[in-house]
């Protein structure tokens, strides 16, 4: 079990938690425009999240491009929470940076920011902490952030 020796687990939303299923966009902006990632589904049952912290760290440019609004994208991040965890998480454990991707915001990853606050407000350190993602944007975020991290591929 990969996540055993870690307080706090957190993953990115598009290519790890859920991919999108219309073809040639990168991410949802409508419900029933994703399926969850069944590797990723079936490590994160093995665990009992009553137990065990998790969060979720995620670029969502479709905001500041104005193709997505931030109420949908919130709906569509705490649909596949429900789906992967079967529950939410407190609402300061969803992470999204609505900011344009040439914004320069602390929180758009490869930066930290939205890492940081998930360890803040678990109160857990970086050493305790993993981040699961598919992108180079997601190994940097973590190594900014001083947490391990893992490729979704290497997940199952």
């Amino acid at each position: 079990m990969i996540f055993e020796n870690y307080k706090l687990v957190i993953f990115d939303a598009d290519g790890t938690l859920r991919v999108c299923t219309i073809e040639g966009q990168e991410y949802p902006i409508e419900h029933n425009q994703w399926i969850a990632m069944p590797n990723v589904i079936n490590e994160v049952s093995k665990y009992d999240w009553n137990e065990k912290h998790f969060g979720v760290a995620t670029n969502q440019p479709g905001i500041s491009l104005n193709i997505c609004s931030e109420q949908m994208c919130v709906a569509l991040i705490e649909e596949m929470v429900k789906k992967a965890f079967g529950q939410l998480p407190p609402s300061e454990a969803l992470q999204f940076c609505p900011h344009h991707v040439d914004g320069g915001c602390e929180c758009r990853k490869p930066q930290p920011g939205m890492l940081n606050r998930i360890m803040e407000f678990y109160q857990t350190e970086a050493s305790d902490t993993i981040f699961v993602g598919d992108s180079d944007r997601d190994e940097g975020a973590a190594r900014n952030a001083c947490c391990d991290f893992v490729w979704v591929h290497n997940i199952n």
